[in-house]
């Protein structure tokens, strides 16, 4: 097989990847579209990553605004929810993430990101 084979094939083998990733986010975008709660929404969404991606610890990390405290709220007086949130201030986001709000993938060096991790749970 040449390199131009190779590449091709890698490019297809991606090509498909992607196609199933979107499906994936396809379908619990359609789940989620007619829930009418933040408390179900927060739950299913949670639910259908894990089942979806076979991801087995999901969790939500929120910014600590006055804007979203009645959402905050909500979420942590919801018991299979309020484990699985992770309020966190503004500052210490941004010191994680460079100011960047470009989406972040992190395999090494994990030990900073634990702040993103709910309280009292460790993975």
């Amino acid at each position: 097989m040449t390199d131009n084979q190779k590449d091709l094939a890698e490019l297809v083998k991606t090509c498909r990847t992607n196609e199933r990733i979107a499906r994936q986010l396809f379908e619990i975008e359609t789940s989620i579209l007619a829930l009418r709660s933040y408390e179900d929404l927060f739950e299913r969404l949670l639910r259908l990553i894990e089942e979806k991606f076979d991801i087995p610890h999901v969790w939500i990390s929120l910014v600590d605004d006055r804007k979203i405290l009645p959402v905050i709220g909500i979420l942590r007086s919801a018991p299979p929810l309020a484990a699985r949130l992770n309020v966190i201030r503004r500052k210490t986001i941004l010191s994680l993430l460079g100011g960047n709000a470009d989406p972040t993938l992190v395999n090494n060096n994990l030990k900073p990101y634990y702040r993103l991790f709910p309280k009292n749970e460790k993975y």
